[in-house]
């Protein structure tokens, strides 16, 4: 059976890397006031539910307002069908997490970790980087994380890391391949031929202090293949496997080192080729460590068929404490969207996350507002709001919290307005956003989470006081 869905999305165009610029905030007094005028109508339609929509849009201090359709209801009313913030109705989705951020603040704790798995939105780097970085200020920076060799549609840049290949390496990704084949988290695996080397510079934009660095090499070893030396700054520390393989299997090798800054290189050393899924980094200090593995053009048919052993057994290593899921875009193209065997497939998929890190919290992004082309117009994709409605009750029945990026963004036909924002937040393909708009996306969830973490917090501290005002009284 192949590694897709029966009928996959014409696969994502690789977005360009546009120039850095400044984030700014939109808005002003007329527009607030504009807000307030059209919150009074809203209240008045709605009661509660028109209320706190009003206090979510004068809050968001990213979302476009150039344009009245992004401050409207749609057809469909996103208050009811694709609302705003995140979806956790009885409030236990992200307690888990969410205590361990506590217990980190309190120093209780020195690692919360977050792994997001996904397509090219997580493959492009800008909206994790973002989300990582906000995170990383709030609770403390433990390292880069997980780290792809490289990327079939040709290497993307990851910022506080350097990669660079020398020889004949073949970067293989997993679309459109038999289910059950072994992959990296990221759905790729690099295969070198002897002779051929690849570097990491790890954490270049760290301070190099004098902190320990852990470090972990993901490889797969098959009969015939050759041995793969990992050095630190040109010395070789390892050589891998140990012992030939027998049958294909995987390999996690951990090193330790002094020094916030690593330089790491796998070299094959043959005879015969070495594969390489990946590698991570971490500081021995109280952070948080954001890992990501994404493949551009992937859908959630994807990761589901990878064989699920060696896939868990990676999850496992990086001990996540929540899982950030952010398919939801390609699938959104598919005329004929199987709601059914969609959403059993990411529930199968969730079962293995889980299996490999139970005490895991999962939050599922749905996918961003997204265009395609229609004789001569753009028109939303056809499966869009089927695609938001299934991956909200998957959500719900996988005990999993849920947010929306096309309703933060404003909801149907804001692709258009994050098009013309100035600068743009959108490319013109209609698809993929731009390092502004990926970043204006990142800070709306990024705000959302922490706002939830604070009234968790407020509830945690509730409770002890009451749980302690009783045990005053026996």
């Amino acid at each position: 059976m192949p590694g897709h869905a029966p009928e996959s999305p014409a696969p994502e165009a690789s977005p360009p890397s546009p120039g850095p610029g400044p984030l700014r905030p939109s808005g002003g007094p007329v527009k607030r006031v504009i807000i307030g005028l059209v919150g009074l109508g809203l209240v008045a339609a709605l009661g509660v539910g028109g209320l706190w929509l009003v206090k979510r849009l004068a809050s968001a201090r990213t979302l476009p307002l150039e344009e009245p359709r992004a401050l409207q209801l749609s057809r469909t009313d996103p208050v009811l069908h694709d609302p705003l913030g995140i979806d956790d109705p009885d409030g236990k989705a992200l307690s888990r997490v969410f205590a361990k951020l506590r217990a980190l603040e309190e120093g209780r704790t020195d690692r919360v970790a977050i792994l997001q798995l996904g397509a090219s939105h997580t493959t492009g780097q800008f909206f994790a980087d973002r989300v990582r970085d906000r995170l990383q200020q709030r609770f403390g920076a433990g390292g880069r994380g997980f780290v792809a060799p490289g990327e079939p549609e040709g290497d993307r840049p990851h910022t506080g890391v350097i990669r660079k290949r020398e020889g004949n390496w073949t970067v293989k990704g997993a679309i459109h391949q038999d289910f059950g084949q072994r992959w990296g988290l990221s759905g790729v695996r690099v295969e070198g031929e002897e002779g051929s080397s690849m570097t990491f510079d790890l954490c270049t934009d760290c301070q190099d202090a004098p902190v320990p660095s852990t470090m972990q090499v993901f490889t797969l070893h098959r009969p015939g293949d050759g041995k793969l030396e990992v050095l630190l700054d040109d010395r070789v520390v390892a050589t891998l496997p140990r012992q030939p393989a027998k049958k294909e299997q995987l390999n996690v090798h951990t090193l330790n080192a002094l020094g916030a800054r690593q330089r790491l290189t796998l070299r094959a050393a043959g005879p015969g080729p070495s594969v390489v899924l990946g590698v991570s980094h971490e500081l021995a200090r109280p952070g948080l460590v954001y890992d990501t593995a994404g493949l551009s053009g992937s859908t959630v048919w994807v990761p589901a068929g990878y064989e699920k052993t060696t896939f868990r057994k990676q999850l496992a290593s990086r001990r996540p404490d929540l899982y950030v899921l952010f398919w939801g875009t390609n699938e959104a193209v598919s005329s004929k969207f199987d709601v059914d065997a969609y959403s059993a497939r990411y529930l199968d998929l969730l079962k293995t996350l889980r299996a490999a890190a139970p005490k895991a919290d999962c939050l599922i992004l749905g996918p961003t507002d997204r265009l395609v082309p229609r004789e001569s117009n753009w028109l939303p994709a056809p499966s869009q709001e089927v695609v938001i409605s299934a991956l909200r009750k998957v959500a719900r029945t996988g005990g999993c919290a849920f947010w929306s990026p096309r309703a933060a963004m404003g909801g149907d036909g804001s692709m258009r307005v994050w098009q013309r924002h100035s600068p743009p937040w959108a490319l013109q393909d209609s698809t993929h956003l731009t390092r502004e708009g990926y970043h204006a996306l990142a800070d709306l969830l990024v705000d959302d989470l922490i706002g939830n973490f604070a009234e968790s917090r407020m509830v945690s501290m509730r409770e002890t006081s009451i749980g302690g005002s009783g045990a005053g009284k026996r």
